[in-house]
């Protein structure tokens, strides 16, 4: 009985020793090493470009801590540019240090919060390590280009076309509810439909797309190239607004058209007057007017605009009929040639009634010419 009690005793005793020290270890000051993401420079990340980890590593414990030891493990889709370790002699309670370290991220990588696994170790044989696995956002951003933008055919004065257009995602990121706008500085040329707007759900990375716009060229527009701009305005994955705008130049094109009126003679020279039917202007016009195969008269005129006439004059040939040859260029320098014949009346001076009276007198002759001979 009595060794039984003393058994009992001593394993009471054992068990208040063992309280005891836990009690002392649990109170004794001891390093809490944390480690947290600082910074990323830039932010978002976005694939296919290098950046910058700002990592802190804080001991919020009591105790310093000795040769604390980062090791930075990058996984797929992200690479190291530099070394990924740093070493820390002595950290103090409280205190805390900014290291930094250059990463790549594929291009590849689509939008995602990734986890880059961090290795911490500290003790005089680095006898104490854990893991802890740092979150990054890849956010990509995305960026337009315009690769082409043509017209359906000539754009002439008076006529009416599609101008398309074709864009590029060129970025890392979707770009959601898109809207372009074109938008032309003259009055000449003018959207038809929508105030020149199309709207576009949305684009992936390295998407193309075609949209068209409908626009109207006035009859008085002339030949030439109008500015204008086209307006892309849409979403990031986040939500942010974002433009971009790109200068366009518009050709209004066309062809000049002469085409003879009439012909007459007017104050003793010979007057043709043309017309420009055609959708450009005409301009250093050279008129040749040809008789038997000869040059005989030549006349010049500087420009004849869109549905304009004018008029060409020559020294009065003897003859009433010739060849016209014109040579003018169009606005774009382009040469034209032309040749037309043409044709005028020669009246007699004095008018055409004393044409009749001569006539008539001969014919007089002629019968009584025939009546004295018989006799």
């Amino acid at each position: 009985m009595e060794n039984w009690r003393c058994e009992k005793m001593r394993k009471i005793i054992i068990l208040m020793l063992l309280c005891l020290v836990l009690s002392f270890v649990s109170a004794q000051d001891v390093p809490s090493i944390q480690v947290e993401t600082a910074y990323t420079n830039p932010y978002p990340i976005e694939p296919g470009r290098s950046f910058e980890l700002g990592l802190e590593v804080n001991n919020a414990g009591d105790e310093e801590a000795d040769n604390v030891l980062i090791e930075l493990k990058p996984v797929s889709p992200f690479t190291s540019l530099e070394e990924t370790k740093v070493e820390i002699s002595k950290l103090y309670a409280g205190d805390s240090r900014i290291f930094e370290f250059k990463l790549y991220v594929d291009s590849s990588a689509v939008s995602a919060e990734y986890e880059i696994p961090v290795e911490i170790s500290y003790g005089t044989y680095h006898e104490h390590k854990f893991e802890k696995k740092i979150k990054l956002r890849v956010q990509g951003v995305p960026k337009f280009k315009l690769l082409d933008m043509e017209a359906e055919g000539d754009l002439e004065p008076g006529s009416k076309k599609e101008i398309t257009v074709k864009i590029k995602n060129v970025g890392t990121g979707e770009a959601k509810r898109i809207t372009l706008t074109l938008s032309i500085a003259s009055e000449y040329i003018q959207p038809v439909f929508s105030k020149g707007m199309v709207y576009v759900e949305r684009m992936k990375p390295n998407e193309e797309k075609e949209v068209s716009f409908e626009v109207f060229v006035d009859p008085d527009a002339e030949f030439g190239v109008y500015s204008g701009a086209l307006t892309i305005s849409y979403e990031d994955e986040s939500g942010n607004d974002l433009i971009e705008n790109f200068s366009v130049g518009i050709l209004v094109s066309g062809e000049p058209k002469l085409e003879i009126i009439k012909t007459e003679i007017e104050e003793g020279e010979l007057k043709i007057e043309i017309s420009n039917e055609g959708s450009a202007e005409a301009r250093g016009l050279k008129a040749y007017l040809i008789i038997g195969n000869r040059t005989f008269d030549v006349d010049y005129l500087t420009s004849i605009k869109i549905d304009r006439h004018s008029n060409l004059r020559f020294n009065l040939p003897p003859v009433q009929q010739g060849l016209l040859k014109l040579e003018y260029e169009g606005p774009d320098g382009k040469l034209y040639k032309q040749e037309e014949f043409v044709s005028w009346r020669i009246e007699a001076k004095g008018g055409s009634g004393w044409i009749v009276v001569a006539v008539i007198i001969v014919v007089i002759g002629v019968v009584a010419w025939r009546k004295l001979k018989r006799k």
